[in-house]
């Protein structure tokens, strides 16, 4: 260890002759000297506190141990460095500047906390002080530092600063109250989560007693002054004690500032302080908890009485090894079995299933899987001659429960109504005109085309379809194309259906006019999927028209009004006259003076006035002409359909007088109306298929599928949703009960990508699908793949065992439907025919000029085609009906049944029913259109069959039962025998041939409710007693409006 030494000048004012003289005093000094170096050697090298000698240079030439053990270097090391080379870079610059002015004398002594390297490069904090030492002239010799280490002080400031930065972000953050109160009961802390429990804010809590406040805090009930006074007394003697209010947590309710009640889970724990006592509490809002707990114990309790008067059968299973026992079930399962269920409790599966081994192995499937699994299921043992369809599910590790619903007579009838589906498909695939399905491009590329495409266009629907020879927009007349495609687009933008009528050149280069009902096809976010709709050939029509109107210009020329009503108004005298024909319009006698122009609008309604008063200025003032259909009121009150015509008369470029006149078109338009309706009939009848149907291209990789696969195949929501088609296959292999056969057949098709194939393919649970495969090619030869279509036959074919027992119910049932096809296919002739000879009458009667008869023959023409759409509409209705419905939203039935009344409200007027309905109906989930026409044909079938009852009255209503909402109409009109009751909601079934209609309501009305999940039923005393049409629906909300 170097030490620096001292200074050996002589001492100042001695002369160096006069050494000698004071030899005995040098040496005296010269020994103190050395004593005192020894000291601080020793000092040096001892002192814990690293001591470094600094030259001017700043390079250390003197280093005690404590600063060598400090930096981590050696001794040789140190002595080789300077201050700059282990100070922190952000410390340098200031050591530096107050090094400076130590030595040029403007700083004694400089300390300071600062950071070195040291040299195995981490840090060091020491606590630096530094002054400098100079000889007896004061000149500036090196600097003298002291330098202790306080880097785990420093680390424990940190942490202590971390630690409370913790604690006070916690208290600033947590949604907990968290209050602190000092030794006189005064309140410090009040955090955010205090003021969200409490109601009280910070700055209210802040400096008060916390006794005031917990007084506020007391419920009403609780809150007398000996409660009061026993809390403020535990609370202070908590505080002068240091002992808790309480030991544990506890639950508490209190009372916020603004009144309501919240619940907490507090702790309160004291802390010891130099003056006392404080103590700390954290409150948990616990509210919630508490209610959901609560909620909880209710729902248990609601789910017991459910679970007993469910209308489903439910048996509840425990899973014991590889079998489960029955271990509870509800009273609709007591029905089910006839009793039995109560002898089953505590019985094995395998045992009361032992008849049918299918049924085990799906428990245990949905047990392990955790998925629901669902088969039809028929046990003589267990459930004597009933077929049920079964739905397990699993509860929790021990618990698999099972539903069962009796589907004995769904079985029987599905049979005999899949082959009569399959008439009425073919009945309407005869139908004239075309119902089609095409995409909105520039082509109307067309995805599907009935069978009446050939008729109307003389291509087939395979011609058409997908472009394959020719595109539909080819067809369209060029000068029509836009008119087509603007139509189209306005309507699809409303979201409303459209409809047109145009021209399309067929194949055989021969020009018709088509008119064209359809409407958009939206998916649930609003995108545009595809159009819709139905295309009829009214060339006889158009060309009838197109006849009537040059017959009507060569009557306007020639004054000939007689029928079509002529007026004339003269501008000067601003006077109009009006031919008998107009009075007759118009309803009035010519006692009635139309004198000006205004008296004549008063009978139009007031959209219709606003327009014809426009156009009858604008032919005044511009001489421009007009023609336009409007809204006329008669006199008597009943509005009609008009189309009025105004032509200007100019003398010398001025109007001097306008020729019109007036036809009445209600009927035409009526017809229009009813066109319309009938396109909005048909726009869904593609909507879905029975099949299901799978596209694929030339590699096999799936482009298109519908539902029906995923359903026929039970291919889960995830797989199908996966773009991999890889696990479709697989999962399509693991259903099949010959897997190599069936991917030996697929592979040859691939293979053979001309060839078609029809088979059938059997499924491990016993489905058997028809499969039938095509390929898809284009009209150049392009092969784009292949389409697959797969039709579930298993009930088909189970039907067989059991054909000879329905032989006889279904001879009878057939030869009602060959009555019924062969009067449909009459009705639907007789019309045609009508209106063809009456289109060749009108055409001879125009010709004549004999316009009375021309409006005869166009009055039959409308009445036939009356009758065409009523048929056609209710064989859609029926097609459609219980098919498929919307998706549910919330309907008011309230509405549903003011709308159906409305509706019919001429009809019960006319009869003179009375109408009682209930005041408090509930909202349901389905479609309000399907909902509307049950109540609609309940009502109308009220109507039909009240006999001669002298007060005739129909009651609408709903019965609020604990299962749910049970709906009815019920009338006293002429009632029904008991023996018809089964048959009433039979397709085609009359009984009574008096009244008019086609059988179809009421099968219409149970296709619907069942498709809403309900059901249907009607009882009746007997013939004179009336009847009583109940329904229920599944998801009715227990709540009335």
């Amino acid at each position: 260890m170097r030490i620096p030494p001292e200074n050996r000048n002589p001492v100042p004012g001695t002369a160096p002759d006069s050494a000698e003289q004071n030899t005995g005093t040098c040496l005296k000094t010269k020994d103190s000297l050395k004593e005192s170096e020894e000291r601080f050697r020793k000092i040096f090298e001892a002192s814990p506190i690293g001591i470094a000698l600094v030259a001017p240079d700043l390079r250390f030439f003197a280093v005690n141990p404590a600063w060598i053990a400090m930096t981590g270097y050696s001794e040789e090391e140190l002595l080789t460095l300077t201050v700059r080379d282990i100070t922190h870079p952000d410390y340098l610059a200031g050591d530096l500047e107050h090094i400076k002015n130590l030595i040029n004398g403007t700083l004694s002594v400089y300390s300071t906390e600062k950071q070195y390297i040291r040299k195995d490069k981490s840090t060091l904090w020491g606590l630096l002080r530094v002054t400098t030492i100079r000889d007896e002239n004061g000149t500036f010799r090196y600097l003298a530092a002291q330098i202790e280490d306080i880097t785990a002080r420093k680390m424990a400031d940190d942490a202590l600063r971390e630690s409370e930065a913790r604690l006070r972000l916690f208290i600033e953050t947590t949604r907990d109250s968290v209050v602190l109160v000092d030794e006189d009961g005064l309140v410090i802390e009040w955090n955010a989560g205090s003021e969200r429990i409490t109601g009280i804010r910070k700055e209210a809590a802040l400096g008060r007693k916390i006794w005031d406040i917990t007084r506020e805090m007391v419920p009403p009930e609780h809150r007398d002054e000996r409660h009061l006074a026993i809390i403020e007394q535990v609370i202070r003697s908590s505080l002068a004690t240091g002992t808790p209010v309480f030991d544990k947590p506890r639950i508490i309710e209190s009372v916020r500032s603004d009144g309501s009640r919240v619940i907490t889970s507090q702790v309160i724990f004291p802390m010891k302080t130099r003056n006392g006592f404080r103590f700390g509490s954290i409150s948990r809002d616990i509210t919630g908890e508490m209610q959901a707990e609560k909620a909880l114990r209710e729902s248990e309790i609601r789910f017991r009485e459910q679970y007993q008067n469910n209308p489903l059968a439910i048996f509840t299973w425990q899973h014991q090894k590889d079998d489960f026992v029955l271990v509870d079930c509800n009273t609709a399962a007591d029905i089910l079995t006839e009793g039995r269920s109560r002898d089953y409790l505590g019985k094995k599966a395998s045992d009361l299933f032992a008849a049918r081994g299918d049924l085990l192995p799906r428990i245990r499937q949905c047990y392990n899987d955790h998925k629901p699994v669902s088969m039809d299921f028929a046990s003589e043992h267990f459930l004597p001659k009933k077929t049920v369809h079964v739905t397990a599910a699993y509860i929790s590790p021990d618990l698999i429960m099972v539903h069962m619903e009796d589907i004995t007579e769904r079985k029987r009838a599905e049979g005999a109504l899949a082959e009569t589906n399959r008439r009425l498909t073919t009945l309407i695939a005869n139908l004239q005109g075309m119902v089609y399905r095409c995409k909105n491009d520039p082509g109307w590329t067309m995805e599907y085309a009935s069978e009446g495409c050939a008729a109307i266009t003389g291509y087939s629907p395979e011609d058409i379809m997908d472009n394959k020879t020719v595109a539909y927009g080819d067809l369209i007349h060029p000068d029509d194309r836009k008119y087509v495609r603007d139509g189209v687009k306005a309507a699809v933008a409303d979201h409303l259906p459209f409809q047109l009528r145009y021209r399309i050149i067929a194949r055989d280069t021969t020009i018709h006019w088509v008119g064209e009902l359809g409407r958009g096809v939206f998916s649930m976010d609003g995108t545009l999927l595809c159009l819709e709709g139905y295309i009829a050939d009214i060339t006889a029509w158009q060309n009838a028209e197109d006849a009537l109107k040059k017959t009507y210009d060569i009557l306007n020329e020639t004054q000939a009004f007689s029928h079509l009503g002529g007026w004339d108004y003269d501008v000067a005298s601003e006077r109009i006259q009006w031919t008998d024909e107009v009075y007759r319009i118009h309803g009035i006698d010519r006692d009635f003076d139309p004198a000006a122009v205004s008296r004549d609008l008063e009978f139009y309604t007031p959209e219709s006035r606003a327009v014809l008063e426009e156009a009858f200025h604008a032919c005044i003032e511009q001489g421009r002409p007009y023609d336009i259909e409007a809204d006329l009121i008669r006199a008597d009150g009943n509005k009609i359909r008009v189309r009025t015509m105004g032509r200007p008369v100019c003398v010398e470029g001025k109007v001097v007088r306008v020729h019109g006149n007036i036809m009445d078109i209600s009927e035409r338009w009526q017809a229009g109306e009813a066109l319309r309706h009938k396109t909005a009939l048909l726009e869904a009848q593609l909507q879905s298929s029975r099949d299901g149907i799978l596209i694929v291209d030339p590699g096999g990789k799936k482009i298109l599928e519908n539902m029906r696969v995923a359903e026929l195949w039970k291919i889960p929501a995830h797989i199908t949703e996966d773009p991999d088609d890889a696990r479709q296959v697989r999962h399509v292999m693991e259903m099949t009960r010959d897997p190599e056969q069936f991917l030996a057949k697929v592979r040859y098709l691939y293979d053979h990508p001309h060839e078609s194939s029809d088979d059938v393919v059997e499924l491990t649970d016993g489905t058997v699908l028809e499969r039938y495969s095509a390929p898809i090619f284009g009209g150049d030869g392009t092969h784009y793949g292949r389409i697959w279509v797969f039709n579930d036959v298993t009930e088909r074919r189970n039907a067989e065992a059991t054909r000879e027992k329905l032989i006889a119910e279904l001879a009878q049932k057939n030869v009602e439907l060959d009555r019924f096809t062969y009067t449909v296919s009459h009705d639907l002739k007789s019309p045609l025919i009508g209106i063809r000879a009456f289109l060749t009458l009108l055409d001879d009667d125009l010709k004549k000029g004999n316009t009375t008869n021309a409006a005869k023959d166009i009055r039959m023409i409308s009445e036939s085609a009356e009758k065409l759409e009523s048929l056609i509409s209710t064989l859609l209705a029926l097609s459609r009906s219980g098919k498929t419905v919307s998706t549910p939203l919330p309907v008011s039935l309230h509405e549903v049944v003011q709308s159906a009344l409305a509706l019919l409200g001429p009809r019960l007027h006319e009869c003179g029913i009375t109408v009682t309905e209930s005041d408090h109906y509930p909202v349901v989930m389905g479609d309000r259109e399907r909902l509307q026409q049950v109540m609609t044909n309940l009502i109308d079938n009220a109507i039909k069959f009240m006999g001669g009852q002298p007060h005739p009255s129909v009651e609408v209503g709903v019965l609020h039962e604990p299962g749910g909402p049970v709906f009815f109409v019920r009338d006293n009109g002429m009632g029904i025998r008991s023996e018809d009751l089964p048959r009433v909601f039979g397709l085609y079934e009359r009984f009574n041939p008096d009244i008019p209609g086609t059988g179809i309501g009421l099968a219409t009305v149970k296709r619907i409710i069942e498709a809403h999940g309900g059901k249907i039923w009607v009882e009746s005393e007997g013939m004179g007693k009336g009847s009583t049409f109940w329904f229920t629906l599944s998801g009715t909300p227990k709540n009335p409006e």
